[in-house]
């Protein structure tokens, strides 16, 4: 598969092949499960979670079309949306943009081989003095969601690179706190719809093998596997990530990484954000 770009319409006919293989997905399915999960949202009177079929078709795509599955986690989601909201979520990408700005979260232009969106999260390039680390996470989720919503990343998946290039002990111990830890293993709890392929770190400081542990054990076994550690040898990296879209701070061919044209999208997406905000529970509703 050629490099496409991040932002791209609808599937290739590589990708509804792969969609069909992988999710068992094809257009009579999609509409089947489409039309089963909104008719179980239409029985549950007091959800009212964002109908568009997108959006819905991240859950669907994510549980393989297990429509049961997807409507437990579409749940899931918006209970965790209505604990954090205002301190990690629900924020409009002109809410966020500063933190943008400072190039340190972004979706590469383009995928990789396989079609998945490719994420860099540069932790050193964070200013940790003018930000909070809810802040930088309000960020990368807030657009994130954006960036899965589109129909190649609820196909393909995406990758994360994080790059702890110039991180300090002091740095990695603002997030060692009982509330952001606390936070990590509700995210573990199956409510993103997000298709996580691989995490690959970079340039890991030694002591950060400790701060993993500390949540390793509630990671699922699924996604222990996809986490890779690669230290400064780029040349691994590149053997999962080809250097043709990576930056140069990665060891890549296409220049100094460059949020520009991410921090774009994003905002072009505001008008969408505002409604996607409104939706959730009615009433008070509790974890089942």
């Amino acid at each position: 598969m050629p490099f496409l770009p991040f932002v791209m319409e609808g599937l290739t006919p590589e990708m509804e092949k792969m969609a069909e293989k992988e999710l068992g997905e094809t257009a009579c399915v999609k509409k089947e499960s489409l039309k089963k999960l909104k008719q179980l949202i239409e029985n549950d009177p007091d959800f009212h979670p964002f109908m568009d079929d997108k959006f819905l078709l991240m859950f669907l795509r994510c549980k393989k079309h297990d429509v049961k599955q997807a409507f437990k986690t579409l749940r899931n989601y918006y209970l965790f949306k209505k604990k954090y909201s205002g301190i990690y979520l629900d924020f409009l990408p002109s809410e966020v943009k500063r933190i943008l700005e400072m190039n340190c979260y972004t979706t590469l232009p383009l995928r990789d081989r396989d079609g998945r969106n490719v994420a860099i999260c540069r932790l050193g390039r964070f200013n940790w003095n003018e930000a909070s680390v809810e802040e930088l996470v309000a960020a990368a989720l807030s657009t994130g969601t954006l960036a899965h919503r589109l129909e190649a990343a609820s196909v393909c998946g995406g990758v994360i690179i994080f790059d702890f290039e110039d991180v300090s002990l002091q740095h990695v111990l603002k997030f060692v706190t009982a509330k952001f830890v606390v936070f990590i293993l509700n995210c573990l709890k199956d409510c993103f719809p997000h298709r996580v392929k691989a995490i690959h770190i970079v340039n890991e400081p030694r002591f950060f093998q400790g701060f993993f542990n500390i949540i390793r054990f509630a990671v699922p076994d699924k996604l222990k596997g996809r986490i890779f550690f690669h230290g400064n040898n780029m040349e691994e990296l590149h053997k999962h990530i080809p250097p043709e879209i990576l930056p140069e701070e990665l060891g890549g061919k296409v220049g100094p990484l460059d949020n520009t044209e991410y921090i774009k999208f994003a905002l072009s997406q505001e008008s969408l954000v505002e409604e996607m905000i409104k939706c959730g529970f009615k009433k008070s509703t509790s974890v089942r």
